[in-house]
Order: structure tokens, then sequence, then C-alpha cells
């Protein structure tokens, strides 16, 4: 007899239901949440790293100049 393990189906990885303004095209979900999310941070983490500019970078604009 095999274990009681179920495997859920491939749609519950990718699929999620929506948050926000449901069955409209501009349905919140999961996904949108994290693009927004990470958008932010990168927003935040560039004008960071664009407060001070110098010739030579240094700290956070060394590290956003090599990200880029």
């Amino acid at each position: 007899m095999l274990a009681a393990f179920e495997v859920p189906p491939f749609s519950h990885l990718f699929v999620w239901e929506d948050l926000a303004f449901k069955d409209t095209p501009f349905a919140i979900n999961k996904t949108v949440l994290l693009v927004l999310l990470v958008s932010a941070l990168l927003c935040v983490f560039l004008i960071a790293a664009s407060r001070k500019q110098s010739l030579v970078p240094t700290g956070i604009q060394n590290a956003a100049e090599t990200s880029s």
C-alpha cells in the first residue's frame, strides 16, 4: 500500500484566486501583489543609490551600478 500522499493539481501552483476586483480585467491576485512589491522595492533601492552620486561609486551606488 502506498503512503497517503496526494499531489495537488498543477493549476494550484500558478493560478490563484482573485483578491480584489474579481471577474474583471483589473483583478488583483497573489502574482500582481508580488510584482507590485518587487517594483516598489526596486524603486526604493535605485532612488537610494542615486542620492549621492560620485565619480567613483561606493556602497549602495556600487551595488546599483553593478546590478544594471
